[in-house]
């Protein structure tokens, strides 16, 4: 018998943060006036493919400088190199510590995104 629970997110930072997982990802961004915003992307089945999907995720994380990359691990190194052979900045991704199998809030993803200065 598997136990899912929620466990405490660490205090790192990023521009962006996405959890990811196989049929769903969520990507938070900060914006210039301090509002956090959460876009939900699901997968389209049938018609797309584990790697489409991460393509249109990897597209809508933009040039931050910084991601965090959340979700069960196999999940997440998989996005990574998608996102690497897209944007050629492995120096970018920042892997949480441990693995979130269940989705964070939008309040738990704004606490690890970098405040506005």
């Amino acid at each position: 018998m598997v136990t899912l629970q929620r466990r405490t997110i660490a205090p790192a930072r990023a521009n962006a943060v996405t959890w990811i997982n196989p049929r769903r990802a969520m990507v938070a961004r900060r914006s210039p006036g301090g509002f956090v915003t959460v876009d939900e992307i699901e997968r389209r089945l049938p018609l797309e493919d584990e790697e489409q999907f991460l393509v249109r995720v990897a597209l809508d994380l933009g040039p931050a400088k910084k991601v965090m990359v959340m979700g069960p691990i196999p999940d997440r190194v998989r996005f990574e190199r998608v996102d690497v052979a897209i944007h050629h900045r492995p120096d970018r991704l920042v892997d949480e510590p441990g693995e979130s199998l269940v989705a964070p809030t939008a309040e738990e993803l704004d606490s690890l995104l970098e405040p506005i200065r």
